[in-house]
């Protein structure tokens, strides 16, 4: 938010417009990974197993994007009350960096999805970030704690911060 407030400064503008110009391209981005998402699912019918892995590790890029898009809008849009509720820059990036294995039991990069019911894992854990095959949901340890423990993004990151 700080490098918002200095664009805005810098460029002599407001900075409800230069929020308001951050999210419309937030925005254009989001919609521009959903398009690559749905281009890229149209081949994968017809593709053989390499190359399946291929737009499975492409979806996984693409979700991630969006998913780093949505919650910069969500920072944008709440900063007010991020930074009532004491939470910073800092405690977030501590919380980013909480070891999934901690929150899932993950084997060999697999785990069970946290989204659905299931026996055999589908879901993808890599750098601190999981992506279900199966169903499509993706989520870093801040969202796998949230929907863990139904929290709220503040006392995720404060639970991930003890």
């Amino acid at each position: 938010m700080e490098d918002l407030k200095d664009k805005a400064e810098e460029f002599e503008v407001s900075e409800e417009w230069a929020k308001e110009r951050r999210i419309s391209y937030l925005n254009s981005r989001i919609a521009y990974y959903k398009n690559h998402q749905t281009g890229i699912m149209r081949h994968i019918r017809s593709s053989d197993f390499y190359i399946r892995e291929f737009i499975f590790s492409s979806l996984a890029d693409s979700q991630k994007e969006i998913v780093s898009h949505e919650k910069e809008k969500y920072f944008i849009n709440n900063a007010r009350l991020l930074s009532k509720s004491g939470i910073t820059e800092d405690m977030i990036q501590r919380a980013k960096e909480y070891p999934i294995e901690q929150l899932l039991e993950v084997k060999k990069g697999k785990s069970l999805c946290i989204n659905h019911a299931e026996r055999n894992p589908s879901m993808n854990c890599k750098n601190n970030f999981a992506y279900c095959h199966a169903c499509g949901y993706t989520g870093d340890v801040i969202d796998i704690k949230m929907k863990l423990d139904n929290l709220s993004f503040v006392e995720a990151i404060r639970r991930l911060n003890e």
